[in-house]
C-alpha cells in the first residue's frame, strides 16, 4: 500500500476540473453533487486498480485469488457509476428535466425500438442531440451496445449487470491454458461446451474464446472510461451556449 493515498488517485482530470470551476458558484446542488461523484468514483476505481496490481504479485494464494475477484467487481461497479453520474451532470447542466430516477447514460429501452420511441421524451441521449450534436455523436460512437463479444462497452455493462444481479463469479482460470483469470465472451451465457484441441493439447471453452484477462480488461476499461468522461466534459465546455444556459444559477 502506498504511503500517501493521493498516489492512488486519478492524476489528471483537467476537463472535469475546468467544469468544476464553472459550476462551483451555482445554486444547483444536484449538479454539484453529481459532478463531484464522477471524480470520486474514478478515484475509487483507480485506487482499486492499484490494489489489484498488488495482489497479482507472486506468490499466489487463496486469499489473493479471492481478493482479485472482489476488487475487479468493485472496479467495474465504480467505473459504470462514474458514467451514470456523468449522465446526471448532463441532465442538470442542460436542464433536460428528466427525473433523477430515470436518468441513464444509455438510450432509454435501447433494446426495444417501440418502447424507446414511447419513452424518448425522457431519454437523455435523445434530448442531447438537439442541444449538443457533437456530444450526442460522441456518445453514440463511444457507448455502442450490441454483442458483448464484439462491443467493449456492452461487455462492461453486462459484467456489471451480472456482478450486481447474479450470485456467481464471472472470472475463471482456464485449466491447461495461460495463467490468469479470464472473463467470459458473453456473461449472459451460464453454461458452455468444453472440447479438447489435440493439436495444442488444451481444452477449449466455448464462452472464453476471446481470452479477456481480468486485470488487463480492468485496466483498459478504466483508461477508456476516463477518456470518455473527460471527453464529455470537454464537449460540454466547448458548447458556446452553456455559459448562457447556466447564468441564472450564478450567485453574484
Amino acid at each position: 500500500m502506498p504511503n500517501h493515498i493521493e498516489k492512488m488517485l486519478v492524476p489528471n482530470l483537467q476537463n472535469w476540473e475546468n467544469l468544476r470551476i464553472l459550476i462551483q458558484s451555482t445554486k444547483d446542488e444536484i449538479l454539484q453533487v453529481a459532478h463531484t461523484t464522477v471524480q470520486t468514483k474514478l478515484h475509487y476505481a483507480n485506487m482499486q486498480l492499484n490494489l489489484l496490481n498488488q495482489v497479482y504479485e507472486p506468490p499466489s494464494s487463496f486469499e489473493k485469488m479471492f481478493m482479485k475477484r472482489s476488487i475487479f467487481e468493485s472496479i467495474i461497479i465504480n467505473l459504470v457509476s462514474a458514467l451514470e453520474s456523468t449522465a446526471h451532470v448532463m441532465n442538470q447542466i442542460y436542464e433536460l428535466g428528466i427525473d433523477y430516477k430515470q436518468v441513464t447514460i444509455d438510450h432509454k429501452f435501447f433494446y426495444n425500438e417501440r418502447r424507446h420511441n414511447q419513452a424518448s421524451r425522457n431519454c437523455l441521449r435523445c434530448k442531447i442531440k438537439d442541444l449538443n450534436p457533437k456530444l450526442a455523436s460522441f456518445l453514440d460512437e463511444a457507448l455502442q451496445r450490441g454483442s458483448p463479444s464484439e462491443q467493449w462497452y456492452e461487455a462492461v455493462m453486462e459484467y456489471r449487470h451480472q456482478i450486481v444481479h447474479r450470485p456467481h463469479f464471472i472470472a475463471m482460470q482456464i485449466a491447461g491454458g495461460p495463467r490468469g483469470y479470464f472473463l467470459p465472451d458473453d456473461p449472459k451465457i451460464m453454461t458452455q461446451k468444453v472440447t479438447f484441441d489435440k493439436k495444442i493439447h488444451q481444452p477449449i471453452y466455448s464462452n472464453f474464446t476471446l481470452m479477456r484477462e481480468m486485470k488487463q480488461f480492468a485496466e483498459s476499461s478504466a483508461s477508456l472510461i476516463l477518456f470518455i468522461v473527460e471527453e464529455i466534459h470537454g464537449l460540454i465546455l466547448d458548447d458556446n451556449k452553456i455559459k448562457e444556459r447556466m447564468k441564472k444559477f450564478f450567485e453574484f
